[in-house]
């Protein structure tokens, strides 16, 4: 893929217009990854897939992609229902042609660039969601996805280029506020740690907190921020309602 830019924002929770704006401001071959929480397809597949068509036909028109991994809010069944594909290296769901969802513990090798990708989050207020419906146990990482992520690591010898996750590190949890101190999602997020302190990488970004912070020179939480993932240089700021 003839690729020159690589870039980063945080969570869209399906919000088609504000994805839209997104799409109109990035150059021609460029690809946007998301941090979880897409949320594009939602339960009611079919109430946008107008816009779906519009956000395509974008993208097509700028040899541009959307690429994410999934977050909590997302509709699993959907997505694990999607055949499963192939994108640079990674297995992945094509959601529509040009927008792609990477399976947990995959690497993007794009010319040479490897993203580890590993989604997946606890979400914290299901105690107003119906199961299976607007929330799901999918959301969860399973044994399997922990062992295709550690396997591909040991494939590319520990080094990779950037890590996008949705949650992050055990170790930044204190840090960035007890939003998402669940206990159901410790195992997910020392699996982060694990990774963090045994790979080499250059950036790690991540979302789910809802908040655009430089932790690290290599830890970076984003938000509202689109950020060029090589010089991690903010190249645009989209406000989300939320």
């Amino acid at each position: 893929l003839p690729i020159m830019h690589i870039l980063v924002t945080g969570d869209v929770h399906g919000d088609i217009l504000l994805l839209l704006e997104m799409v109109r401001s990035i150059e021609n071959d460029e690809m946007l990854f998301v941090t979880g929480d897409f949320g594009l397809f939602w339960f009611d597949i079919n109430s946008n897939s107008d816009k779906y068509t519009i956000l395509n036909n974008m993208l097509e028109s700028k040899n541009a992609y959307i690429v994410f991994v999934d977050g909590n809010h997302e509709n699993h069944n959907f997505i694990n229902r999607t055949e499963i594909s192939e994108f640079c290296g990674a297995k992945c769901h094509k959601l529509l042609p040009r927008v792609i969802h990477i399976m947990r513990g995959e690497i993007v090798n794009i010319d040479g660039i490897k993203i580890f990708c590993f989604g997946g989050a606890y979400s914290v207020d299901r105690f107003w969601r119906e199961k299976n419906k607007t929330y799901f146990e999918e959301e969860l990482p399973n044994e399997n996805e922990y062992d295709s992520g550690l396997n591909n690591l040991i494939n590319a010898d520990f080094k990779v280029d950037y890590i996008i996750t949705h949650t992050c590190q055990r170790r930044l949890v204190k840090k960035l506020g007890q939003r998402h101190k669940a206990i159901e999602e410790i195992k997910l997020q020392n699996y982060i740690q694990w990774i963090v302190d045994n790979v080499e990488y250059k950036k790690h970004y991540f979302g789910h907190w809802h908040m655009d912070k430089k932790i690290s020179e290599s830890d970076i939480a984003i938000f509202n921020n689109i950020r060029n993932m090589h010089t991690d240089e903010v190249v645009g700021n989209f406000r989300r309602i939320m």
